[in-house]
C-alpha cells in the first residue's frame, strides 16, 4: 500500500485513514500536529522568566552560587536560554 500524501510504501496494517485519504503515520502526524513556528504557549512562557519576577527570587541555591561565582554576565545568559 503506498501513502496519499508521500505515496512511501506504508506497512500492512501501520495505514491511516483521514479524511478520505490512506496515509502513513509520519503524514499523519504532520496534519494532526503541525509543528508552530511560534507558539503562543511557548510565549506565555517565555514571558514569565522575562521581567515579570527578579530572577534571583526563582532560583535555586545552587544556582545562586554559580551566578555569584560567574557574576552578572551569567544571569544574561539564564535569562536569554543560552547554556
Amino acid at each position: 500500500m503506498k501513502c496519499d500524501k508521500c505515496e512511501e510504501k506504508i506497512p500492512q496494517g501501520d495505514e491511516m485513514v483521514l479524511k478520505g485519504m490512506t496515509i502513513c503515520e509520519d503524514c499523519y502526524m504532520d496534519i494532526v500536529s503541525p509543528v508552530w513556528i511560534c507558539s503562543t504557549w511557548a510565549q506565555y512562557i517565555a514571558r514569565g522568566y522575562r521581567g515579570e519576577k527578579s530572577a534571583g527570587d526563582s532560583l535555586n541555591e545552587t544556582q545562586k552560587m554559580i551566578i555569584e561565582y560567574y557574576g552578572k554576565p551569567a544571569i544574561s545568559l539564564w535569562r536569554s536560554g543560552s547554556t
